[in-house]
């Protein structure tokens, strides 16, 4: 998950877990497995971020068993507050026939977004002062469908200069692919590509908001 910060930059974490120090400059998988490079990918998008590695308590066994979603959901909401992001980027549907932490993981960020903003709260939340995120946008692990994320607004992001970082960022997870999944990295970079030259880019990644999408100015928005 991707959240932009308060003050204008941006900043990622992780919706399987909570907060360490701000200087973290890399997302970690598994000891057994190599450094993941999605920081590289998203501070490639986002050239301003500022990335917050959170790893703490919200682990699969919280996001899958009954009544432990609302208290993961405020672990995050606790981060929220605290680094106070402006954006936030999650999963946004079910992967059926895969893992159903997935669906858990947006019902978790989806929540904690609203925790964030509570008044009156602030005790569940290590004293912190309420947050209201601005914006929410999702995305897909969908690799098998063709129907677009539902969704009141589409965005297609121009990730030509980062496709190749983001299949490195993938395949840095090794346990998540045997060599019989192997040929989702195919699917996924032409799925990247087939998004793009929708948009006119040679490679694109959709996002979806909740909302409808709205500009102040027409001329910057569609010619930069």
């Amino acid at each position: 998950m991707t959240a932009g910060s308060h003050g204008g930059e941006d900043a990622s974490s992780s919706s399987s877990a909570g907060a360490e120090d701000t200087k973290a400059q890399r997302f970690e998988v598994a000891s057994d497995e190599a450094p993941c490079r999605l920081d590289v990918f998203l501070s490639a998008h986002i050239p301003n971020a500022s990335r917050v590695r959170i790893r703490r308590g919200i682990d699969d066994g919280t996001t899958t068993v009954d009544g432990k979603v609302r208290k993961a959901s405020f672990k995050l909401a606790t981060e929220f507050r605290k680094y106070r992001p402006r954006l936030v980027l999650g999963f946004g549907e079910k992967t059926p026939l895969a893992s159903p932490d997935h669906w858990q993981a947006m019902q978790i960020t989806d929540a904690a977004i609203f925790y964030s903003r509570l008044t009156k709260w602030d005790k569940e939340f290590a004293h912190h002062a309420p947050h209201t995120i601005s914006a929410q946008l999702y995305f897909t692990l969908a690799f098998y469908s063709n129907n677009p994320l539902p969704g009141a607004g589409h965005l297609v992001v121009d990730i030509s200069r980062t496709l190749a970082t983001k299949m490195d960022a993938i395949q840095c997870y090794k346990t998540q692919f045997p060599p019989e999944k192997q040929h989702l990295f195919g699917r996924v970079e032409a799925m990247a590509r087939q998004l793009g030259q929708t948009a006119g880019y040679a490679a694109g990644e959709m996002l979806v908001s909740p909302r409808n999408l709205g500009t102040k100015d027409l001329m910057k928005t569609l010619f930069g």
